[in-house]
């Protein structure tokens, strides 16, 4: 009976095989290291804010959110969301930078987050200075809360 193991075609193949395992174990830990190194001295909370604010694709509101006042910046904000919305992408409507608030442009906001929305999945949160307001979607009801 004759053995598979030492043959030159097996020999060849697992040798190469071998070499291209290494080769993506090295670079695994290369990555590891730098990502080691980058988190390096902080702390764990701000850690996972970092990775849930990854999962959000970052959209900063204009300072002056009066749609009375400043009504072509607020819709060209808008139709930014709405673009996002129809790509389907989880966004983060970022307030933290926002002068002056007024009722009108948050009344709009929420109306465009919530009522012209096309896929359910989309996923909004919304940040103002401190509080977090997040509002989940689902195909019944609409949660506003602040955590």
């Amino acid at each position: 009976m004759k053995k598979i193991y030492t043959k030159n075609d097996y020999k060849k193949r697992n040798t190469k095989r071998a070499k291209d395992r290494l080769k993506q174990r090295l670079l695994s830990k290369e990555k590891a290291k730098v990502k080691r190194k980058r988190l390096m001295g902080v702390s764990v909370v701000q850690q996972r804010e970092q990775r849930e604010n990854n999962k959000y694709e970052s959209l900063k509101a204009p300072t002056n959110f009066s749609f009375v006042e400043n009504t072509m910046e607020i819709l060209a904000y808008f139709e930014n969301i709405q673009r996002h919305i129809n790509r389907r992408k989880p966004i983060l409507i970022n307030l933290k930078e926002i002068t002056n608030l007024t009722n009108d442009a948050i009344v709009l906001l929420l109306v465009l987050v919530i009522f012209k929305k096309k896929d359910l999945s989309t996923r909004f949160l919304i940040r103002k200075k401190k509080k977090k307001f997040t509002i989940n979607l689902t195909k019944h009801c609409v949660y506003l809360f602040s955590k």
